[in-house]
């Protein structure tokens, strides 16, 4: 604090505010001291204010502006008053209400501490997710043993299966010889990476994490691409863009967030010093890059390949305007220069890239629409009024825009105070001001109109009420202004944050990309989906106990704890998944509208259901009977220790309460995963389809699949009928079906179905015999219940001829129950 205790001369008002503005504590107020006076004393007139005018108001007071203002300079102002004292005492009453300003060192000590916190947090968040990948490569080592033991087990059943039947007419030992390959697991490929090195080449490798964050690594070091990387990262992003209209609409789906990136002008310190602040880009965080990638800085190549990359690694991700400077009338001027884009390229590679980057930057659309409220453009409005529709039409596959067209203005008008439209100071285009803003937004009922072009002290800057905001990104522009580098950051609700910084180029260091979480992210997101999908039949029977232990309501409704330990159980991995909510897709809000709310279960898997397209059945396949394709259903439910409901909720995964016959199909070829026995044949999955699609109705609902695949006693007959009013728990909308009401029903367990199996075989071979055994323990009275159904059939008569005689038998069944009540 400057000692002014001396100065007797000088108001005590005057010297506290003063002191107040002098973080640096010395003799004078520098220019961000005394702009830190006037948003205080003069809001309005605050952001008009640059280096320029206080330079005049230095001159005007006879100051010194590379210094600052002394107090007297401060005091000859107040001074020229005509209210003096009343205005001293106005802008003191204000000064005292107001926190001090940090020092310029407690600024850059909040921002030091702010990066390492960030940095701090990727650390931790990288060690969970290292740990996590060990996890999961342990786990994939455990289910490939698991997968051998299996595939012995169901190769010798086989072999002894067929050599039991010895199928007429049929080469046996090469039957066993083609399926023992088949059931066969095949060895992991640990083969090494060939052909491509992440960071310099692709080879014939695709563009992936690992290799775009090994890239931007070494062009910290100063190490380009190869030529021929450059030419195929170019042009497939050439491609891409080529598709895109003029105007691209940008969704923003919660929780992602899209952020603004201004000018970075071959700056390539503040685009990774943006990626460390803000994260890489990724589908969950967008990215909008607003022109002016290149010139005046000496990487306009490296931040180019790094934007293009990334657009080619998450084309729905990435959005790209082009700017006034993405034109080769503009970036080839080496007079203008010390570095432009076309002298960079001519270093660093040559002429043929440098068209090749040319011929990418003319198929960079013009303008970006977020959410239908926010327009984004890099220059601002043109001469004359322009709907979106007509800057749809402007052929914009041109090197540079054409002189005085709305194209040029698009790309390098600027905003001014005054009414109207007026010239340019750059020589081309036009100034617009509120009138224009105002009617485009109006007429496109959007909220904002966001542009960059601009330099701003503060990396961005409002006009017009808030309707107009600039962000530029280039901090210390070209190392000869000390201005801030801004993005704006946008949510799904369009409420939107500023991330500023001010680097100095000589001291910027930015932490290697390779050694953070982003290339482990992908890599366990993953293996987690593919394991989570060959889980969800375990899952749904482990939430589900969950859930009727605790009778919620709605039904398939669970906490994140339960969520995460089911997973946790079911995948047998030793990882926190309470920490992976987000990176899995869980919601921010529950089901009840609360933060970390509880969840829908059945909703959560359904993003985990299998797609039909890659799964294959083997085609043909001998003929088997239902009652053996029912026996390796039964496998899998025991293999969980569930029930049907739980494997009909597996096939159902809508959440419809009715499976169509390609959700099942689809669903029974999944079931591999789990089981490796049950593995179904292209007849097969006809076959048990029709089977229960018995109406060829198209759908399965649960009363077909409980009929067609259980067998009933008296117990259950009473309740047969009841039955077809119950439902497994559903959704319809975000609403969960209440069951709480209808009549509690036995289903058959695994062990009652084992038990009845026995006692078939032992009836069967009773039969054979001509013997009548009378079995002792518990007695039941029993029926199959497979089309066409008998009283006295067993599994090897079933067969789908009649679907007449299957009500038949349903009748049979009940008139059989009552009989059995009568005699009790």
């Amino acid at each position: 604090m400057a000692n002014l205790e001396d100065r007797t001369d000088l108001p005590d008002k005057i010297k506290a505010i003063f002191n107040f503005f002098n973080s640096d504590e010395d003799e004078y107020l520098n220019y961000h001291e005394f702009l830190a006076f006037l948003r205080i004393v003069n809001p309005a007139g605050a952001p008009k204010f640059d280096f320029t005018a206080f330079t005049k108001w230095c001159q005007r007071v006879n100051a010194n502006p590379d210094k600052g203002l002394t107090i007297d300079n401060l005091y000859v102002t107040y001074r020229d008053l005509d209210n003096t004292e009343e205005a001293l005492k106005l802008h003191y009453d204000k000064v005292m209400v107001t926190p001090r300003p940090d020092t310029k060192e407690a600024q850059q000590k909040k921002v030091r501490e702010a990066i390492d916190q960030v940095q701090k947090s990727n650390a931790e968040r990288g060690e969970m997710l290292r740990k996590a990948l060990i996890e999961l490569e342990i786990g994939e080592e455990r289910d490939m043993a698991r997968n051998r033991r299996q595939s012995a087990i169901a190769i010798e059943a086989f072999k002894n299966g067929m050599r039991r039947r010895s199928v007429v007419g049929q080469n046996v030992e090469k039957t066993i010889a083609e399926a023992t390959t088949a059931l066969q697991v095949p060895p992991r490929d640990t083969r090494a990476r060939r052909g491509s090195t992440p960071g310099l080449n692709l080879g014939t490798k695709k563009v992936t994490l690992d290799f775009v964050t090994a890239m931007m690594d070494n062009f910290q070091a100063g190490i380009l691409l190869d030529a021929p990387t450059v030419v195929r990262i170019v042009s497939q992003t050439t491609v891409y863009l080529e598709a895109l209209p003029n105007v691209v609409e940008a969704k923003i789906i919660e929780p992602a967030s899209l952020t603004v990136v201004g000018d970075l002008h071959g700056q390539l310190e503040d685009l990774l010093h943006i990626f460390q602040l803000n994260g890489l880009p990724s589908p969950r965080n967008q990215y909008l890059f607003n022109g002016d990638w290149v010139d005046r800085g000496d990487c306009g190549v490296e931040i180019v390949l790094i934007i293009f990359a990334f657009k080619v690694l998450y084309p729905e991700a990435i959005f790209l305007n082009r700017g006034n400077h993405e034109a080769t009338d503009v970036n080839s001027d080496v007079d203008t220069y010390a570095m432009c884009f076309y002298k960079e390229c001519m270093q660093k590679y040559d002429r043929e890239i440098y068209d090749l980057f040319s011929e990418a930057f003319a198929a960079c659309p013009i303008a970006t629409v977020i959410n239908n409220k926010f327009f984004v453009v890099h220059g601002g409005l043109c001469h004359k009024y322009v709907k979106i529709s007509d800057i749809q039409k402007i052929d914009r596959f041109q090197m540079h825009p054409p002189y005085d067209t709305i194209f040029e203005d698009l790309l390098w008008s600027d905003p001014h105070n005054k009414k109207g439209i007026a010239e340019n100071d750059r020589g081309c285009s036009i100034l617009f001001g509120s009138q224009s803003v105002n009617r485009f937004l109006k007429e496109h009922k959007f909220t904002m109109l966001i542009r960059s072009h601009e330099k701003k002290e503060e990396g961005y800057e409002f006009m017009f009420k808030n309707k107009l905001c600039t962000v530029f990104s280039a901090s210390n522009y070209c190392d000869e202004h000390e201005n801030d580098g801004a993005v704006m950051v946008i949510r799904q609700d369009m409420s939107f944050k500023f991330l500023t910084w001010n680097l100095d180029p000589s001291n910027a260091k930015v932490g290697m990309f390779c050694l953070r979480y982003a290339l482990k992210q992908d890599v366990v997101l993953s293996k987690l989906v593919k394991r989570i999908s060959r889980a969800r039949l375990a899952l749904i029977s482990h939430w589900k106990k969950c859930n009727d232990e605790k009778k919620r309501d709605p039904p398939t409704s669970i906490s994140r704890q339960e969520w995460a330990d089911g997973l946790q159980g079911c995948l047998k991995l030793k990882i926190s998944f309470i920490d992976f909510q987000d990176m899995l897709g869980l919601p921010a809000y529950g089901i009840n509208g609360k933060p970390n709310g509880p969840i829908d279960y059945m909703e959560f898997l359904s993003r985990f259901a299998p797609v039909s397209h890659h799964l294959k059945a083997e085609k043909g396949g001998a003929p088997v009977e239902i009652k053996d394709s029912l026996r390796k259903l039964s496998t899998v439910v025991a293999e969980i220790g569930s029930n049907l409901q739980t494997l009909f909720s597996y096939f159902d995964y809508s959440g419809k309460g009715t499976v169509t016959t390609t959700e099942f199909e689809t669903g029974l070829l999944s079931l591999k995963a789990i089981d490796r026995m049950a593995t179904f044949s292209e007849r097969e999955v006809i076959q048990l389809t029709k089977f229960f699609d018995s109406k060829n109705t198209g759908y399965i609902n649960f009363d077909e699949f409980f009929n067609g695949f259980t067998v009933h006693d008296k117990r259950f007959s009473k309740t047969l009928s009841a039955f077809s009013k119950r439902r497994i728990p559903r959704r319809k909308g975000s609403v969960v079906l209440k069951t709480e009401d209808l009549p509690k029903i036995h289903a058959p367990s695994i062990q009652d179905l084992k038990e009845l199996t026995e006692e078939v075989k032992a009836a069967e071979i009773a039969e054979q015999k001509g013997e009548s055994k009378s079995r002792t323990g518990r007695s039941r009275s029993f029926s199959v219940i497979t089309p066409p159904l008998h009283r006295k059939s067993s599994f090897r008569d079933v067969s789908i001829e009649n679907e007449g005689e299957i009500e038949k038998g349903e009748k049979g069944v009940e008139d059989a129950a009552g009989g059995e009540e009568r005699e009790e």
